[in-house]
């Protein structure tokens, strides 16, 4: 279904992060295979994001919690992984 969804998101994200200054840290919360696949792919084929820092929140629950404590941009973890 690829209709821009997630190139939307992260150029708002962008905008209000590195632009704006108004956000300084993003989580988002996605069915596995998009955190894994999609939102990686996504920031990686847009030249206008290449400033953004990301991270996968994947792992135990101790390295999930270090990965959400660097000061990266964005933060993407899959739903199966909230609690």
């Amino acid at each position: 279904m690829d209709l821009g969804k997630s190139v939307i998101i992260l150029s708002v994200i962008f905008d209000l992060c590195l632009d704006s200054f108004l956000v300084c840290k993003v989580l988002v919360i996605a069915p596995l295979r998009v955190a894994g696949d999609t939102w990686p792919a996504e920031i990686k084929k847009w030249d206008h994001q290449k400033g953004l820092s990301y991270s996968m929140a994947v792992g135990t629950e101790k390295e999930r919690i270090d990965v959400l404590k660097k000061q990266l941009t964005l933060h993407i973890i899959n739903r199966e992984n909230v609690d």
